[in-house]
């Protein structure tokens, strides 16, 4: 895994502690956005209509028309 971004650390010098139950909840929440994220990529692989009205830059386009993961 690479913790920096350019030349930048991304992560803290120091721990952080939270309650098991806001753990969880994040854990949560992550793996739901991760789901949300698969069925947005999904819809718009079948709707190559809305890339440019959404701003998709034209490599992202390209590479989405090939249709590979």
């Amino acid at each position: 895994m690479d913790t920096q971004v350019g030349d930048v650390n991304t992560l803290a010098p120091f721990a952080l502690i939270l309650p098991a139950q806001t753990w969880r909840q994040l854990a949560q929440l992550a793996e739901c956005l991760t789901q949300e994220t698969l069925q947005a990529e999904a819809e718009l692989q079948e709707r190559p209509d809305l890339w440019q009205e959404l701003g998709l830059p034209r490599s992202l386009r390209q590479a989405m028309s090939q249709h590979t993961p």
